[in-house]
């Protein structure tokens, strides 16, 4: 198992893989042509709609994706993801790959849903309070958890027996204080684990 020292190997590996420069971006549901790969834009149109708008079209994407099924396998969310939305966009269990630049909800439970999921980076997660509900993807090999600064317990984590890669970390918004991590024992008993980003965390005590 390597422990990294340098946080762009872990972030332009697992951007690379995902191979962001052949993302469409999405941004309205009625541009959506059935494509597998997509960057979607459901938020942050501040500037060129009213907040209005902005609000109408977010619901819009809510119910798009709750009401769709969709051949999506990697997905990233390059704006603001409100609650409503991850959920809905958590009915898509066909997606292998799941990147969010920025979720604003508190809870991740519905991410179960995606069965299939490979690999998950959320950025900034600066609400999330527990993430047990990502320990129950099996087939997870890729997480990275940037900012979940009120999550402290990441013991769950060692029943994610497929999982390769691991990083705990600052991203997003550049979190300029450790993360708290009430131990790192649990690390200790993945035995896929190959490459382990924690240089952000602090443990307790």
């Amino acid at each position: 198992m390597q422990y990294s020292t340098d946080h762009s190997k872990i972030y332009d590996d697992f951007m690379r893989d995902l191979r962001s420069d052949e993302y469409p971006t999405i941004w309205y549901p009625n541009e959506y042509n059935g494509e597998s790969v997509i960057c979607l834009g459901c938020s942050q149109h501040k500037g060129f709609i009213s907040d209005k708008k902005q609000q109408e079209l977010t619901q819009a994407w809510a119910d798009y994706l709750s009401e769709n099924t969709l051949p999506l396998k990697e997905v990233q969310v390059c704006t603001k993801l409100n609650q409503s939305v991850f959920d809905a966009l958590c009915t898509q269990s066909s997606i292998e790959s799941l990147r969010i630049k920025w979720f604003t909800g508190k809870d991740v439970s519905q991410i179960v849903r995606l069965k299939n999921l490979k690999k998950l980076f959320i950025e900034s997660g600066l609400l999330i309070e527990d993430i047990s509900a990502i320990s129950m993807l099996k087939n997870l090999e890729v997480l990275i958890l940037g900012e979940t600064v009120k999550v402290e317990d990441y013991s769950c984590l060692s029943a994610l027996s497929s999982l390769k890669v691991l990083g705990i970390c600052a991203y997003q918004t550049h979190y300029d204080k450790k993360i708290k991590v009430k131990s790192t024992e649990f690390i200790n008993v993945m035995n896929s684990l190959e490459y382990v980003d924690i240089q952000d965390t602090i443990t307790e005590g």
